[in-house]
């Protein structure tokens, strides 16, 4: 009886760390991203209590040209190139002449046709589409 015991316990064992083993396999998969659902216009929402405060807004093209500045389109803008892999986001800024430009990693949490959010370590930028 004990000798059943031990193999049903045993089996039921093997089997849960297949299964285990499998979802980890498929966590690590990265989900493939729409690089046509990024491509538009994004700005990041209204903080509540504060009027007429605007972040600023991310521009993605589709020949993988991104754009960083203020909603309205005045002031300094910040110009550079895009990569997507799976469900990573590479952001290239090119620096002024002389300087080295800066490189930026996300991972995309969400991206809909309204809603995109970034995360870079502990931190998450959400983004709401505007064009």
């Amino acid at each position: 009886m004990r000798m059943l015991l031990c193999c049903a316990i045993g089996l039921g064992l093997a089997l849960v760390g297949t299964a285990t083993a499998q979802q980890k396999k498929d966590k690590d998969k990265a989900a493939t991203i729409d690089k046509d659902l990024l491509v538009g216009k994004w700005e990041t929402p209204a903080v509540r209590g504060i009027k007429g405060a605007k972040g600023p807004a991310r521009e993605f093209t589709q020949d993988g040209k991104c754009y960083l500045g203020s909603p309205d389109g005045k002031g300094p803008r910040l110009e550079g190139t895009y990569e997507l892999d799976g469900n990573n986001l590479t952001l290239k800024w090119t620096g002024a002449p002389g300087v080295p430009g800066e490189v930026q990693k996300f991972k995309i949490k969400k991206l809909t046709k309204t809603d995109l959010i970034l995360v870079a370590g502990r931190a998450t930028e959400s983004w709401k589409r505007t064009k």
